[in-house]
Protein backbone atom coordinates (compact mmCIF):
# COMPACT_ATOMS: atom_id res chain seq x y z
CA UNK A 1 0.00 0.00 0.00
CA UNK A 2 0.91 3.44 -0.91
CA UNK A 3 -0.36 6.90 0.49
CA UNK A 4 0.10 10.12 -2.22
CA UNK A 5 -0.65 13.32 -0.17
CA UNK A 6 -2.27 15.78 -2.41
CA UNK A 7 -3.10 17.90 1.01
CA UNK A 8 -0.97 20.93 -0.80
CA UNK A 9 -4.50 21.69 -2.74
CA UNK A 10 -5.87 25.17 -2.38
CA UNK A 11 -9.35 24.79 -0.81
CA UNK A 12 -10.68 27.95 -2.17
CA UNK A 13 -9.54 28.01 -5.60
CA UNK A 14 -11.03 26.51 -8.49
CA UNK A 15 -7.72 25.61 -10.05
CA UNK A 16 -6.70 23.69 -7.36
CA UNK A 17 -8.81 21.34 -7.46
CA UNK A 18 -7.95 20.98 -11.53
CA UNK A 19 -4.85 20.78 -10.75
CA UNK A 20 -4.82 17.85 -7.63
CA UNK A 21 -7.10 16.25 -10.10
CA UNK A 22 -5.06 15.85 -12.80
CA UNK A 23 -2.10 14.80 -10.73
CA UNK A 24 -4.20 12.50 -9.06
CA UNK A 25 -5.05 11.12 -12.59
CA UNK A 26 -1.70 10.67 -13.81
CA UNK A 27 0.18 9.32 -10.61
CA UNK A 28 -3.31 6.80 -10.57
CA UNK A 29 -2.34 5.00 -13.63
CA UNK A 30 1.28 3.89 -12.10
CA UNK A 31 0.19 3.22 -8.15
CA UNK A 32 -1.02 -0.17 -6.99
CA UNK A 33 -4.72 -0.49 -6.48
CA UNK A 34 -4.32 -0.39 -3.26
CA UNK A 35 -2.64 3.06 -3.12
CA UNK A 36 -4.61 6.15 -1.31
CA UNK A 37 -4.74 9.64 -2.43
CA UNK A 38 -5.13 11.37 0.57
CA UNK A 39 -5.73 15.01 1.81
CA UNK A 40 -6.56 17.34 4.38
CA UNK A 41 -9.37 20.09 4.55
CA UNK A 42 -10.12 22.31 7.51
CA UNK A 43 -12.98 21.79 9.46
CA UNK A 44 -15.17 24.29 10.47
CA UNK A 45 -15.76 26.11 13.59
CA UNK A 46 -12.94 27.63 15.89
CA UNK A 47 -9.31 27.58 15.42
CA UNK A 48 -7.68 25.43 12.76
CA UNK A 49 -8.11 21.88 13.06
CA UNK A 50 -7.79 18.87 10.25
CA UNK A 51 -9.83 16.37 8.71
CA UNK A 52 -9.00 13.94 6.24
CA UNK A 53 -10.70 12.54 3.26
CA UNK A 54 -8.98 9.65 0.78
CA UNK A 55 -9.86 7.98 -2.33
CA UNK A 56 -8.34 4.43 -2.78
CA UNK A 57 -6.70 3.93 -6.42
CA UNK A 58 -9.61 1.57 -6.76
CA UNK A 59 -11.58 4.32 -7.29
CA UNK A 60 -10.06 6.99 -8.78
CA UNK A 61 -8.46 4.49 -11.59
CA UNK A 62 -10.26 5.00 -15.06
CA UNK A 63 -11.75 8.32 -13.69
CA UNK A 64 -11.46 11.55 -15.84
CA UNK A 65 -10.26 14.40 -14.08
CA UNK A 66 -13.44 16.95 -13.87
CA UNK A 67 -15.33 13.81 -11.69
CA UNK A 68 -12.11 13.38 -9.18
CA UNK A 69 -12.08 17.27 -8.78
CA UNK A 70 -16.05 17.02 -7.78
CA UNK A 71 -15.12 14.27 -5.14
CA UNK A 72 -12.71 16.50 -3.94
CA UNK A 73 -14.67 19.63 -4.02
CA UNK A 74 -17.40 17.43 -2.17
CA UNK A 75 -15.40 16.18 0.45
CA UNK A 76 -13.81 19.95 1.45
CA UNK A 77 -17.53 21.33 1.28
CA UNK A 78 -18.57 18.21 3.76
CA UNK A 79 -15.43 18.94 5.91
CA UNK A 80 -15.88 22.60 6.07
CA UNK A 81 -19.28 22.63 7.02
CA UNK A 82 -19.01 20.61 10.05
CA UNK A 83 -17.43 21.03 13.65
CA UNK A 84 -16.85 17.38 13.88
CA UNK A 85 -13.27 16.26 13.00
CA UNK A 86 -14.01 13.53 10.35
CA UNK A 87 -11.51 11.19 8.20
CA UNK A 88 -13.20 9.64 4.77
CA UNK A 89 -11.94 7.27 2.55
CA UNK A 90 -13.96 6.49 -0.34
CA UNK A 91 -17.23 8.30 1.19
CA UNK A 92 -19.70 7.49 -0.97
CA UNK A 93 -21.28 10.70 -0.57
CA UNK A 94 -18.70 11.33 -3.06
CA UNK A 95 -18.24 8.48 -5.01
CA UNK A 96 -21.86 8.22 -5.74
CA UNK A 97 -21.69 11.00 -7.40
Amino acid sequence: MGVIDTSDVPNASETGTSVAAQYVKLISQYAPDNAIFLNTAPTGGQGVQWSYFAFSNRKIRGRDPNTIKRWYEIEMKKISSSDQLQCLLDDPDATNQ
